[in-house]
């Protein structure tokens, strides 16, 4: 009887054992957190260790009690549980969207600010006929910094709306002078009409004003002095999505925007004068991809290209010129690095693919909030 009493306890341990460690495993929450892994794999090792040798029937003195299995495994818990500041890979690719404008998005009442620099090169060759009996071939090579303050605030969850004050300096080899002054300001709004569900795409729509604060590109004479703006009013439309491959995210966007008449011009172009000027239809789109390389390093590649068709002018002549299809393209890729845990700055590197767009343009994003210009909200 003290015998089958013996086994009887036995099977008891072995299965009681078995059904606590079963049924503290199946509690571990499934998590992509890879901090401490190296333990989590010790304490479920050590975990798998006591039930093989409950299994094989080793002596009662060598067999670990419920309790003792029950805390190896709320260890091997504990330890794969997320802790408060851990990052993970998709909240750092999402920062990556949040400092750019086509994709970012500010929760109700917080705000931020940012910097962004620019610097870009344009060199062409133009070939004078107007010379008699002769052609004059003129190298010309132009450099522009862009210096952009911006302000996103959210308006609600699915709501945001950003102010950008943009200083140019520029100047130009051919003409020999520089100018330095304020861009054209710039209101957008940004609005995701959806919520968000883990098999949908999200959706972005967003609207944007550019004022003409800058001095006009079309109240100046070209060969003399250089402009810091466009010079007329216009307005535009986005729409953009993106998907998370992890630890890649793949985006895309597409634009729309068109430009208010300018009349009362008085610009001397080529011996005729300009009275008026039609901004034409502006498109564009944009694509690429954001590839995580861990938790502080991310490369982002995207290809955009615009389109601006039938620009109009009117000259005190009458007459009217109407421009054709001018494209402009650009290749870029950029360098997105944690340098502190609330601060990520990005470093681009663009190259024109086609007659319209900078040769070359070099960029660096900076995020305020450092120095206290914001407020995020989770």
């Amino acid at each position: 009887m003290v015998g089958m009493s013996l086994i009887a306890t036995t099977l008891w341990a072995e299965e009681t054992v078995a059904e606590v460690v079963a049924t503290d495993v199946a509690a571990v929450p499934d998590t992509s957190v890879v901090t401490d892994t190296a333990s989590v794999t010790v304490d479920q090792a050590a975990v798998q260790v006591s039930t093989d040798a409950t299994a094989e029937g080793l002596p009662a003195n060598v067999i670990q009690t419920p309790s003792m299995a029950s805390s190896a495994s709320e260890q091997a818990s504990e330890a794969l549980k997320a802790k408060e500041g851990d990052a993970n890979k998709q909240q750092a690719i999402e920062e990556v969207f949040t400092r750019n404008k086509t994709y970012s998005m500010a929760k109700k009442g917080s705000y931020s600010a940012n910097f962004d620099t620019d610097y870009s090169f344009y060199r062409s060759t133009r070939i004078d006929t107007e010379i008699e009996n002769r052609f004059n071939v003129d190298n010309d090579a132009q450099h522009g910094i862009t210096n952009v303050f911006s302000v996103q605030y959210g308006l609600r969850d699915n709501l945001s709306l950003g102010v950008s004050l943009p200083i140019v300096a520029k100047t130009d080899v051919r003409v020999a002078e520089s100018v330095v002054g304020v861009g054209d300001v710039g209101l957008s709004l940004r609005w995701e009409p959806f919520e968000l569900e883990r098999k949908r795409m999200p959706i972005s729509v967003g609207a944007n004003i550019s004022t003409a604060t800058g001095q006009s590109a079309l109240n100046i004479d070209p060969n003399e002095t250089l402009s810091t703006g466009k010079g007329f009013y216009s307005f535009g439309g986005s729409l953009s999505t993106r998907k998370y491959l992890d630890p890649v995210v793949l985006f895309a966007s597409t634009s729309l925007g068109y430009g208010l008449k300018v009349t009362g011009l008085n610009q001397n172009r080529g011996g005729r004068v300009l009275e008026a000027f039609q901004p034409g239809l502006n498109l564009g789109f944009s694509m690429g991809y954001a590839y995580s390389l861990n938790y502080d390093v991310s490369i982002t590649m995207s290809y955009s290209q615009g389109f601006s068709v039938r620009n109009g002018y009117e000259y005190k002549t009458g007459e009217r010129i109407t421009s054709g299809l001018n494209s402009s393209g650009s290749l870029t890729t950029s360098l997105g690095l944690r340098v502190s845990p609330k601060t990520l700055v990005n470093a681009s590197l663009a190259l024109g693919v086609t007659e319209d767009a900078p040769d070359i343009s070099l960029g660096f994003s900076l995020p305020l909030d450092f120095l206290g210009f914001g407020k995020q909200l989770k």
